[in-house]
């Protein structure tokens, strides 16, 4: 976990031997002190590399586990739980939460990931087809590349029958399943993203559970309903999961838009609230990411 940075004291102890191969003295460099996703490592606790150091408190590498409770801990799990049990998704320097994360170099933007975590319930949802739907987000939300930035789209799942929307933290969603058929819906949207919603035809539709997903994330619908009762989707949005009904794959337009609006908001934050002490951090706001000031849709 981590890499190990080296730093040359001084040069003139290089030595060359097999086939040009060098070697450094121990004496002559200085370990990188920081490890996975930032933390600092800390080898006075437990040994080289087996335990990092963040804002609230330390991390057993090894276990994948807070050496004290989570200030921020949740009902469905326990307070030594790291990073919601999955820290490919998600990660936690400060030791406290995850949220929308802005990675920089040199001052410039070279990743933007927008996640969120949806709760399920109703009659349908288990942890089962919450694991469906977790593989399935990740088959449709791919990491993209735009303007040389790494843009990633990232949403979790997780069954919690007892979740109630009084209960839901800044980033964190619910959509509750019911059996009868209707037309799935956000309520909130359009007018803000919203953090609840109703999945009708007991959450069988994976396409509609992300769309609806994709909603309380920030995106925008990209089709027209039509007289004929269908919906027509917008120029370059026919193979969109926000522009046609059953499409599972996400066009390049809403990673830019999603790498513009973190743009924006890294300048001069209006819509997303900054995670705490640590400034690369945003947590979702209640403004649609896709449209402008006068919240018309962006193209």
């Amino acid at each position: 976990m981590g890499c190990l940075k080296l730093n040359i004291e001084n040069p003139a102890s290089l030595r060359v031997f097999n086939g040009g191969k060098s070697t450094v003295s121990k004496n002559d460099v200085k370990a990188y002190r920081y490890g996975y996703q930032g933390s600092e490592k800390d080898d006075e606790v437990k040994g080289e590399g087996n335990s990092y150091s963040t804002l609230y408190r330390a991390l057993d590498v090894r276990l994948g586990r807070w050496m004290s409770i989570d200030p921020k801990s949740k009902a469905w799990e326990s307070p030594y739980v790291s990073m919601g049990n999955n820290p490919i998704w998600f990660n936690d320097q400060l030791g406290d939460d995850y949220g929308i994360k802005i990675r920089k170099k040199d001052n410039k933007i070279k990743s933007v990931t927008l996640q969120a975590t949806v709760y399920i319930q109703g009659d349908g949802a288990s942890d089962k087809r919450a694991k469906e739907l977790n593989k399935s987000a990740k088959n449709t939300f791919k990491t993209e590349t735009v303007e040389g930035v790494e843009v990633n789209v990232k949403i979790n799942y997780i069954f919690d029958s007892s979740k109630k929307p009084e209960d839901l933290n800044l980033g964190e969603n619910l959509l509750t399943f019911k059996k009868e058929e209707g037309r799935s819906n956000v309520p909130a949207y359009p007018n803000q993203t919203g953090n609840t919603g109703t999945i009708f035809g007991s959450g069988k539709s994976t396409y509609t559970i992300l769309h609806e997903s994709l909603h309380l994330a920030g995106l925008s619908d990209r089709y027209t309903d039509n007289a004929k009762g269908g919906a027509t989707p917008h120029k370059g949005y026919a193979n969109d999961i926000m522009g046609a009904h059953g499409e599972m794959t996400l066009s390049i337009s809403h990673y830019k838009n999603i790498l513009n609006f973190a743009r924006a908001e890294d300048k001069s934050p209006n819509y997303l609230v900054k995670h705490y002490d640590h400034p690369s951090q945003f947590i979702f706001g209640i403004k649609r990411i896709d449209t402008d000031k006068d919240d018309k849709l962006i193209k």
